[in-house]
This record gives C-alpha cells, structure tokens and sequence, in this order.
C-alpha cells in the first residue's frame, strides 16, 4: 500500500477486526511502499515534478517496486521455485 505505517492496522481494529485477524493469523504481512521509497529517491526529485501526472508516475513506480521486490522474495523461498504454472 502507499498508506503510510501503521494504516492497515488502525483501519482494520476501527472498522474491520475479522479483517485484521485474518491478516494476523495467516501471516499475511502488510506493505508499505512509502518506507522502500529512499532508494528511489536516487531517480526521481520530488522538487522536479511540474505535474501531478508526474507526482502520480512516481507513487506508481515507489509501489510498483515495492510489489515486484515481494513477489520476488515469495517466488524465491524454495530451490526451483517459479511463477509458471
């Protein structure tokens, strides 16, 4: 999520506690992209952006990394391990 910290839990013990308990005891960890963020900074000053198409482009590339560095740790955990069916 681009949320910040903390967001998922609160949401879920003020509105959807079955939800959060799911999350818990399936071990189903929660994301969020805003903390992976500084290594991006590196390509893209906040300053520089002249649009909001451009703020927009960057959130998507800060999650759109954030997802692709999960799906490659969960597709990782075993020798062989694929994405393929």
């Amino acid at each position: 999520t681009l949320a910040s910290s903390g967001w998922v839990d609160l949401c879920c013990k003020s509105f959807y506690p079955r939800v959060g308990r799911l999350l818990e005891e399936q071990h189903i960890p929660v994301i969020y992209a805003q903390e992976r963020e500084e290594g991006m900074r590196v390509a893209y000053n906040k300053a520089e952006f002249q649009a909001d198409e451009e703020i927009e482009r960057y959130w998507g590339l800060v999650k759109g990394a954030a997802i692709a560095e999960e799906v490659s740790l969960f597709y990782s955990q075993y020798e062989g391990q694929s994405w393929k069916n």
